[in-house]
């Protein structure tokens, strides 16, 4: 059986640490079941008064001998923007995890996640074992799929281990912000534009406010991304403007989406029509990508792409026996 690795960046300001308390329910429900060894969780932190690399357990009092889930603190440093940090304390977890791996199985998947992005994990562990072991990275694009600047957002990141050694052994370029700024466009992109890789879509149900730099503004909706069906549907995104009903109803969906009779669009609906809920309707975001969700593709480019729109040029990269040729 295939096993993942979570790493969620997190945070203990007054909303993040109820993010965190929705988190562990979840992280609870999944342990008390039969798969509970095939997933290992890391709350990954670079708070202002750890100066030095920790890692502690912690126990359910039901089972005090095996972790539930582990607290990882990077260094943290002042000077780091918000993007660097996430991507040091990112390259610092799966450091770690290469140097020092676990006496339980070694992970196959590595997922980087946020506080505020809820996961339905037997769905999860169910699909992961179908996929392949190697060379694959999966999640939500950022916008649209678009040649090798496609990118891959920092919700759901899910990457097979050889790509994750690609990332160690390369992680001066992520650390790089002069070549692109936000951390999972720089995950992604080193990982999509140097390797031939497999990729696959992951749906994503966003209870999310936006606004386009003032042009456009969608008050608190319920998108459905690269959605036509809601089969292998598990992963939820909240983030408004009101971190309070984020906190809210992505606890109230943790405490259904495990009942036996769930069904997402009958839960969508019922916040839909219902006139204290926040929601105002429901949309739907790149519908067509559906088909990508169940089926492994690839992004094949030409010369003209990679010698004009490549980001990275000038960078001698090394692979792993396992990475397949770069492309070009």
């Amino acid at each position: 059986m295939k096993k993942i690795v979570f790493g969620i960046l997190a945070s203990t300001n007054e909303h993040y640490s109820k993010f965190i308390e929705i988190w562990i329910e979840n992280i609870k429900k999944f342990k008390s079941g039969t798969s509970s060894s095939l997933i290992d969780f890391y709350f990954i932190y670079a708070e202002p008064h750890q100066s030095e690399f920790s890692m502690s357990p912690e126990y359910d009092v039901c089972n005090p001998e095996q972790p539930i889930y582990y607290n990882y603190y990077s260094k943290y440093n002042i000077n780091d923007s918000m993007m660097d940090s996430f991507v040091n304390r990112t390259i610092c977890l799966l450091d770690h995890l290469h140097k020092h791996p676990l006496v339980s199985t070694p992970f196959d998947y590595f997922i980087r996640t946020n506080l505020s992005t809820l996961f339905h994990l037997d769905i999860l562990i169910q699909g992961i074992q179908k996929l392949p072991k190697y060379n694959l990275i999966a999640g939500s694009p950022i916008d649209k799929l678009n040649s090798i600047h496609t990118q891959i957002s920092g919700t759901n990141i899910l990457l097979s281990r050889d790509l994750v050694d690609f990332l160690l052994l390369n992680k001066d370029c992520l650390l790089d912000e002069s070549i692109l700024h936000g951390d999972d466009q720089r995950i992604s992109s080193l990982i999509i534009e140097n390797l031939n890789v497999n990729l696959l879509l992951i749906k994503r149900l966003d209870f999310i406010e936006m606004n386009y730099d003032g042009d456009k503004y969608i008050p608190p909706s319920i998108i459905f991304q690269n959605c036509y069906g809601i089969n292998n549907l598990f992963c939820y995104r909240f983030k408004t403007t009101n971190r309070e009903n984020d906190i809210k109803y992505m606890k109230m969906l943790q405490q259904h989406m495990y009942l036996e009779n769930f069904n997402p669009l009958q839960f969508v609906m019922s916040l839909v029509d219902n006139p204290d809920a926040p929601y105002e309707k429901t949309l739907s975001q790149n519908k067509d990508y559906d088909k990508l969700t169940h089926t492994i593709f690839q992004i094949k480019n030409n010369a003209y792409i990679m010698e004009t729109y490549h980001h990275y040029k000038n960078v001698s990269f090394k692979y792993t026996p396992s990475n397949l040729l770069k492309k070009g």
